[in-house]
């Protein structure tokens, strides 16, 4: 049953991963963990935590190279009103940190 399991998430995983090549042309690894957000931007709802820990993660890689880390794949989706200030600045923040380590 568990082998069952792991056998359809990973393939749920490949047919996400070739629907987001042909639609963005971004490619991701299936074998990593997907961690996404994926919900209306506001200051409360994680996505700045998410990033935040992000950068953390990425410090701590800077720091100590030979540290065993699971990989992992961040997604982050929503939208937010136009005049939402913080919400563009969190935007702003996830797509500079998507640039620097890409």
């Amino acid at each position: 049953m568990q082998e069952q399991f792991l056998r359809g998430k990973r393939e749920a995983k490949a047919r996400f991963i070739d629907w987001l090549r042909h639609t963005t042309g971004q490619a991701a690894d299936p074998d990593t963990i997907f961690d996404s957000q994926i919900k209306r931007i506001h200051e409360y709802k994680r996505q700045l935590l998410n990033v935040l820990h992000i950068v953390v993660l990425y410090a701590r890689l800077r720091r100590e190279p030979t540290q065993q880390v699971q990989a992992r794949t961040f997604f982050f989706a929503g939208k937010a009103a136009p005049a939402y200030r913080l919400a563009k600045l969190i935007i702003k923040l996830i797509n500079s940190v998507a640039a620097k380590l890409d």
